[in-house]
């Protein structure tokens, strides 16, 4: 790369919420050098929790079009006026819609994406889950992309016809924390006094996490195990009653509003997942990255390449909830994981300097042939 220029990188995501992808994005580009990339982010519409955490330098672009259907116009826009070298599309439907418009951007431009879950199962949850099948069949028209586990690959090959060539397994980095303190609640500060045994899920609650299967099996534990649930979503009507039917409210603790749930992490025991699918779960490894051994019951996807011996106990489908609550005892056993060890395991093979490393030496892979010149 010539020294007297930068190399223009602009990834599209809807907004800069706090979601997994999105805090990913946010560390990702926070620890690009600015001074051998120019960084953008074009946001569907510039707004979410994550925005004040974009560091100076990182240039975010309003493409002001709440609607990713359409979207494709304020794009193109931004891109003639911007010329990035690469546009890295960075959640799964705008990624669908980028691969389908691709005869409408530039014949220079790079055009690359992240695949932020399994295609298969995840646009089951879409309005238009026919539209994003159809959509999908497109994903031969980017340049590369990057998924971040083997089931994710293996999704997009079998199901999509995606050439595995075109394909790069990068997993996601452990993410450091951005937007939260550094503090456990009052509430929940009294709630888990003692020598109770403290269990933690963190997620949405959206029918594919089915929180209620942690929660169906907290039933089958002893009274000292107690449950703290961070998250938000349509469903906690629904999982608040199961509490109340199966007699467990004071054993369950939810909690809506928190933006950092490191010392969560660090008073757990363990942490659960009950996912149908995870393309690839952040929060095991935010767990893990805090010494915090997880137990995950019939997650199809990516999880499954996180979870070893070492760090956790991974149970395979077809079990019944009574082994979910027996590998929950199981992890709770003191000695039975060594925290320091799946913290320093954790940090090695995810810090966030490393999987950097790893996108941009894919990134200037693609500018060094002669379709894409630096």
């Amino acid at each position: 790369m010539p020294q007297h220029s930068r190399l223009r990188l602009a990834f599209v995501i809807p907004n800069l919420g706090k979601g997994g992808a999105e805090k990913v994005l946010v560390n990702l580009v926070n620890h690009i050098d600015p001074e051998r990339y120019e960084v953008y982010i074009f946001c569907l519409k510039k707004e979410g929790d994550l925005l004040s955490f974009v560091k100076h330098g990182v240039q975010v672009v309003d493409i002001d079009s709440p609607r990713a259907y359409f979207s494709i116009f304020a794009i193109r826009k931004a891109v003639k006026k911007i010329r990035p070298h690469v546009l890295f599309g960075w959640l799964g439907h705008v990624n669908a819609i980028l691969a389908f418009f691709r005869p409408m951007l530039p014949r220079d431009l790079v055009l690359l994406c992240r695949e932020s879950s399994i295609p298969s199962l995840f646009i089951r949850h879409y309005t238009l889950p026919f539209l994003f099948k159809f959509l999908y069949r497109f994903y031969n028209r980017y340049d590369g992309i990057v998924c971040q586990s083997v089931a994710m690959k293996d999704d997009l090959v079998n199901n999509f016809n995606v050439k595995p060539g075109k394909i790069r397994v990068i997993s996601n980095p452990v993410v450091p924390s951005v937007g939260g303190g550094r503090q456990v609640s009052g509430i929940a500060r009294s709630f888990l006094s003692g020598n109770n045994k403290k269990l933690l899920f963190v997620g949405r609650f959206s029918a594919e996490k089915r929180v209620q299967l942690i929660i169906e099996s907290l039933a089958l534990l002893p009274n000292d195990f107690k449950l703290v649930i961070i998250g938000y979503g349509g469903f906690e009507t629904e999982l608040r009653s199961l509490i109340n039917n199966k007699g467990l409210s004071e054993r369950v603790l939810i909690i809506n509003d928190c933006n950092d749930p490191t010392p969560y992490y660090k008073l757990a025991d363990c942490v659960l997942l009950s996912s149908s699918f995870e393309g690839f779960p952040n929060v095991l490894l935010e767990a893990n990255m805090q010494g915090c051994p997880v137990v995950v019951y019939e997650t199809r996807g990516g999880a499954r390449e996180i979870v070893n011996s070492n760090n956790g106990i991974y149970i395979n489908p077809g079990s019944d909830l009574e082994i979910f609550a027996d590998s929950i005892l199981e992890a709770c056993l003191p000695g039975r994981f060594d925290r320091g060890q799946i913290s320093e395991q954790t940090e090695k093979e995810y810090n966030i300097g490393k999987k950097t490393s790893e996108y941009l030496d894919y990134i200037e892979g693609f500018l060094t042939t002669t379709k894409h010149p630096l």
